[in-house]
């Protein structure tokens, strides 16, 4: 008899997973209509997680906690599919209409504790939101539900704010829009140029750091627009050398930073295999690892 549920709770257990799986990709497929769509669902993930639910749970557990289960299910197979699709076709598609075809170098935020804070808006909303459908109110305490309806508030409201925040830095212009605030700044305005390596932490204790540079203009007022969102790939070292090709030709001063121990030894960490990437690196920072020098 033990075998027999042992064996019932597997088969279940296997049922519930690949329709979790099914559910998801019903919902994700763009291929299908809305109509098509439920059809599959219904048929095809709905009733057999009902199935995984009964013989992984038996049938009393089940009648005692089917609600909590069919809201487990539906979160995961139709709230978090949501939930992305807004993140994406609401806020990524939407700054991505702000690039143009003369973009060296495109940024989505004005400054990066901007996108830090809204990752963490929306990360606190999310685990929130998760906890109150699956649970229900009563699992959170007085100040958790405060909190909760805080940032339900709060992420529209800074999304909106930051809805045309970008930087770019383009052939004929720099420009930075923050807060409703947009400047452009033309090429003959800036006076010299930085390129600084750093290492970057991750959000949160226990993060992984990781190896970046910014380019800095500063313009003859005395003003500083920071590009600090250049990550250690193929991608950004080529608009690197990109903006630096601008640089030169606009007659700009650069100045390049030479990496301190740290940021070898993070260099070194994340590029352990001297690849090509690595070379073409040391040429954006004029470096020689022969003659350990730079030529600049």
């Amino acid at each position: 008899m033990k075998v027999m549920q042992w064996l019932k709770r597997i088969a279940g257990w296997g049922i519930l997973i690949l329709s979790f799986i099914t559910g998801l990709t019903i919902v994700i497929n763009e291929g299908q209509t809305i109509g098509m769509k439920i059809i599959q669902y219904v048929f095809f993930s709905a009733l057999p997680v009902s199935l995984g639910f009964l013989l992984a749970k038996g049938r009393e557990r089940l009648k005692d906690s089917w609600f909590m289960y069919l809201r487990v299910y539906t979160f995961v197979t139709l709230l978090f599919p949501a939930y992305m699709f807004i993140i994406e076709y609401g806020f990524i598609d939407y700054k991505a209409a702000l690039k143009t075809s003369n973009d060296i170098h495109f940024d989505t935020n004005s400054a990066q504790w901007i996108i830090s804070v809204k990752i963490l808006l929306l990360s606190g909303l999310a685990i929130l939101f998760s906890v109150l459908y699956i649970k229900g109110f009563k699992s959170l305490k007085g100040y958790e539900i405060g909190l909760f309806f805080l940032l339900f508030v709060l992420n529209p409201f800074v999304m909106f704010l930051t809805k045309d925040d970008y930087r770019a830095i383009r052939d004929e212009q720099i420009v930075f829009s923050q807060f409703g605030n947009k400047e452009i700044i033309g090429w003959d305005e800036v006076e010299k140029a930085e390129l600084d390596p750093y290492v970057s932490g991750g959000i949160g204790e226990g993060s992984e750091e990781s190896f970046k540079w910014e380019f800095s203009f500063q313009t003859k007022n005395g003003k500083v627009y920071t590009f600090d969102n250049f990550y250690y790939n193929e991608r950004d070292v080529k608009q690197s050398f990109q903006l630096q090709k601008k640089i030169d030709q606009e007659g700009i001063q650069l100045t390049i930073v030479m990496l301190d121990e740290n940021e070898w030894e993070q260099l070194n960490s994340e590029d352990r295999d001297d690849s090509s990437l690595r070379d073409q690196f040391y040429d954006l920072i004029f470096y020689d690892p022969v003659q350990d020098e730079y030529s600049i």
